[in-house]
């Protein structure tokens, strides 16, 4: 799964914005997830795009069943806020 991911951050660094499903897919709030599969795995990157189309990873997990746990959501949301605190600085949460 580590490669796909790869591979799949290597297409939305050069697509942005344009990447869609299978690639990546909205789940609201300004987030996207990256997707990813290995074998009955699935992980999700969960970003968004910051400022100059840089693309801010915000939380990771492996997604169990077909909807994505609100809970995962809440994490990424305060992660979002965790990192636009730190624009200008290296923060673990910027890419």
């Amino acid at each position: 799964m580590l490669e796909m991911f790869e591979r799949r951050i290597a297409l939305l660094r050069e697509k942005g914005s344009e990447c869609r499903r299978p690639i990546t897919e909205s789940i609201g709030d300004g987030l996207f997830e990256l997707r990813a599969r290995g074998g009955k795995t699935q992980g999700r990157l969960i970003f968004y795009f910051g400022p100059d189309r840089s693309i801010v990873f915000v939380h990771a997990f492996y997604k169990p069943g077909k909807k994505i746990d609100p809970k995962e959501k809440e994490i990424a949301i305060k992660n979002v806020e965790k990192s636009r605190l730190e624009v200008g600085r290296v923060s673990p949460f910027v890419n």
